[in-house]
């Protein structure tokens, strides 16, 4: 008997038990503890075999790489421009064009590379080219110069989905008739309001032209993937799932029935106070941040007291940037005069299809000038799962 009809057996023998519930003997729970302490350590045994067996075929294999699944890319380590440049797609132009492309046809793409989202590169790639420098941040050390600036793309749920049109449910309100019920009492009922709503999947891209010599060079090209199509297809997708119409695009915050709205009220600081307490009275939830453009940001961080001091924390400090305790994000995808706040969760962007990155020689002149084509692309759904949860607030009066 192998382990895995061993388990079977012991996994029947442990059903039969369970099916006496209440009835089990003293012998019974004996034998059900002693069932369970053997099922673990045999399923942990069987999973240790098989990382085994997978790491001897991996060490065995010519090039490893070029087994893996490429359903798994979005899985592994690194940034989106390192999965490129480790795919079995670009090692293999590299193997066929040892000396470069010296204006021979490009053609190859790079499907399911997941998102641009990526734990930290622990063996960052490098490049050839004289005058390249790395930049190395010790574990532990805080950057207080040069923080990260908070994003807003960060604050809405990203994930993946098998479906490119999907009908769902927008949550529009909640009658909360919860109580306490004496001993035989009715059990009360609250009621949810739906309203049914589609998403549809869009495809974003973007592309530019690289030379041949870039093109060849893993850390250069690398380095183009994670910066500027990365700026370029997220800048995007951020003013889509802001200011989408719903008209051959998804409809974004800016558009979405149910948002509520708050009205200018004598200044922006007084507005977005107001909009808050509209928030957490009406639909009680997490307010994560505001969301504002950056001229706003700067106007509230300007503002001074009669005698010229800074309301705010004024130029020097290294603090969080807040404004009534909740955080401010610039976002250049919000018009000026216009905030945004609530819990952006509730706002859900699922790739159908996650990011693939093709190269190819576009035409004859590309190929004459030693050019090629990088474009990446991506298709995703939009939806917006309880749109009382966010507010938009007009700071500026007329």
């Amino acid at each position: 008997m192998n382990k895995h009809q061993k388990l079977k057996s012991l996994l029947d023998e442990a059903a039969a038990i369970a099916k006496k519930g209440e009835s089990m003997s003293d012998e019974d729970v004996t034998r059900a503890e002693t069932l369970a302490k053997e099922i673990g350590d045999l399923k942990a045994d069987i999973a240790r075999s098989a990382k085994t067996a997978a790491a001897l075929r991996a060490a065995l294999a010519d090039d490893p790489a070029e087994n893996d699944d490429a359903e798994d890319r979005s899985m592994k380590g690194g940034t989106l421009g390192k999965r490129f440049v480790n795919s079995p797609e670009f090692k293999a132009f590299k193997k066929a064009n040892p000396r470069g492309v010296d204006g021979t046809p490009v053609r190859f793409e790079v499907k399911n590379l997941g998102s641009f989202a990526a734990k930290a590169d622990p063996a960052p790639l490098g490049t050839a080219m004289q005058g390249a420098t790395q930049t190395v941040r010790l574990p532990g050390i805080t950057d207080l110069t040069y923080r990260n600036q908070p994003v807003f793309l960060n604050l809405i749920t990203r994930s993946t989905t098998n479906a490119d049109h999907v009908e769902y449910r927008q949550l529009i309100s909640v009658t909360n008739n919860s109580s306490i019920v004496p001993e035989g009492g009715e059990k009360p009922l609250s009621t949810l309001e739906f309203k049914l709503a589609n998403a549809n999947g869009y495809t974003y891209a973007d592309g530019f032209k690289v030379t041949n010599q870039e093109l060849k060079d893993d850390g250069i090209i690398s380095t183009l993937i994670d910066t500027t199509l990365r700026s370029n297809l997220e800048s995007t997708i951020e003013d889509k799932v802001l200011n989408g119409s719903g008209d051959n695009e998804p409809a974004g915050i800016l558009h979405m029935t149910g948002v509520l709205n708050q009205t200018f009220d004598t200044d922006a600081i007084t507005t977005v106070r107001k909009a808050i307490s509209k928030l957490q009275n009406t639909s009680k939830g997490v307010i994560q941040a505001i969301v504002l453009n950056p001229s706003d940001i700067e106007a509230i961080d300007l503002l001074k007291d009669t005698t010229g001091r800074y309301l705010g924390q004024g130029p020097f400090s290294i603090g969080p940037r807040t404004l009534w305790g909740v955080p401010m994000i610039p976002c250049q995808s919000v018009a000026a005069g216009i905030a945004i706040l609530g819990d952006f969760s509730v706002v859900q962007l699922l790739d159908y299809e996650t990011i693939s990155v093709a190269a190819f020689n576009q035409n004859e002149d590309d190929a004459r000038h030693n050019l090629t084509y990088l474009r990446a692309e991506q298709r995703s759904l939009l939806l917006t799962r309880e749109p009382a949860k966010l507010l938009i607030a007009t700071i500026k009066g007329e």
